[in-house]
């Protein structure tokens, strides 16, 4: 590959490669395009949900069954967030707690390479009982949790728009009047 080809390079070129990178988005679900992410999520849950929605909200016209379909599909991508951040969780428990067992068996190798010399007993004060086991990070990283973040809000901006405009379908529809304007006000001013 010359150095022109590296800078043009788009992405896999074979069948395979083209699958294997279709997958990236299913790592937590949060930028996947499709609605239903095989092997994570089943059509009939999904199905199930939809209905449940539309119930409650009991769109009438084209306009409204849009906007409450949107509306089932923003709940339903919001649910996502809250199973990635367990995983991101368990992982980071899992992952800190993997560190302390090796750490552990390092000390223990240490003590063991010591053991029968002089400073045996200075190592053990040390590093035995006065050393507490590291308490493992109950959260994910910052960046991981700055990215459920941004993503929530930015789904949760959309569901409030579009109830917000269903609404104003169904109040109009009920002969009600509806403001011109809707303001959805978050935390104070400059945040």
């Amino acid at each position: 590959m010359t150095k022109s080809d590296a800078l043009t390079f788009s992405g896999p070129k074979t069948p395979a490669g083209k699958i294997a990178s279709s997958g990236n988005s299913t790592r937590h679900g949060l930028q996947a395009t499709a609605l239903i992410i095989p092997e994570f999520e089943d059509a009939a849950d999904w199905e199930r949900f939809f209905e449940g929605i539309l119930d409650a909200i009991s769109p009438v016209g084209g306009a409204e069954a849009a906007l409450a379909g949107r509306t089932a599909e923003l709940l339903w991508r919001l649910r996502r967030i809250a199973r990635a951040e367990a995983q991101m969780v368990e992982s980071a428990f899992t992952d800190a707690c993997a560190k302390d067992v090796r750490r552990r068996q390092s000390d223990e190798q240490d003590a063991e390479a010591l053991a029968g010399t002089p400073y045996a007993n200075v190592y053990q004060r040390a590093t035995g009982q006065a050393r507490a086991p590291a308490a493992p990070r109950l959260l994910p990283g910052e960046s991981d949790l700055n990215q459920l973040i941004r993503y929530e809000a930015h789904l949760n901006r959309q569901l409030y728009h579009a109830l917000h405009e269903l609404e104003a379908l169904q109040d109009r529809r009920n002969g009600n009047s509806t403001p011109l304007a809707r303001v959805q006000v978050h935390g104070l001013p400059g945040t």
